[in-house]
């Protein structure tokens, strides 16, 4: 049987005990008690708790990260403890790129520039029929105006988008709404990736 990931999205910036850190621990773990595999960014702050909470209840925890970025940056991060495989990326984009096509459903929580254009790239990807429909499930009010505006300009552009309040609410949207993906086939080709070349050429395939 094939393997259901979620991807969840949010910011680095968040540590255990804060009710950020705390929701997306919840999250993690109610996706993982439902026997979805969780995948995420692979660092620290929500990455790091929804990789706790996924691995706590027992679920494969996927991290991809991106190194060279990072070593531009002169960032030193290491991947959580918590995750079963970590990938990685050569680029940014290729990081959004197989994180997207490995996921039947996303969930995005409070975040940044990053997360954003996570956010961004996936919803246009969704919206515009380059991959099949799949759930992005927005919690609480961070991205409400965002997407409010958006919708009201462009009709239909929230079709896909579901504003969520709790780890329940994402299970339920994720069983109803999840997507089946080849994720093994996407996250393999990480091994192949070339700085100066897509990881799929073809584009239109889920």
């Amino acid at each position: 049987m094939a393997q259901k990931t979620v991807g969840i999205f949010g910011s680095y910036a968040t540590h255990p005990g804060g009710p950020l850190y705390s929701i997306a621990y919840e999250i993690g773990h109610a996706l993982g008690s439902a026997g979805f595999a969780v995948l995420n960014g692979g660092y620290d702050g929500t990455m790091r708790a929804s990789s706790q909470g996924a691995k706590d209840a027992g679920a494969h925890t996927i991290g991809v990260t991106c190194p060279t970025v990072l070593k531009k940056r002169g960032a030193t991060l290491a991947p959580n403890e918590f995750l079963d495989e970590v990938r990685e990326a050569p680029t940014m984009l290729q990081r959004i790129e197989v994180m997207m096509r490995a996921c039947g459903g996303y969930v995005f929580l409070e975040g940044g520039t990053g997360t954003l254009s996570e956010l961004g790239v996936i919803w246009e990807y969704v919206n515009k029929g380059f991959i099949s429909p799949r759930p992005l499930a927005l919690v609480g009010a961070y991205w409400a105006d965002l997407v409010e505006r958006i919708a009201a300009a462009r009709e239909g552009a929230d079709r896909h988008v579901f504003r969520v309040e709790s780890a329940t609410e994402v299970v339920t949207l994720m069983k109803e709404r999840f997507v089946g993906t080849q994720a093994r086939r996407y996250l393999n080709r990480l091994t192949r990736a070339n700085d100066q070349e897509s990881l799929f050429d073809d584009a239109a395939a889920g």
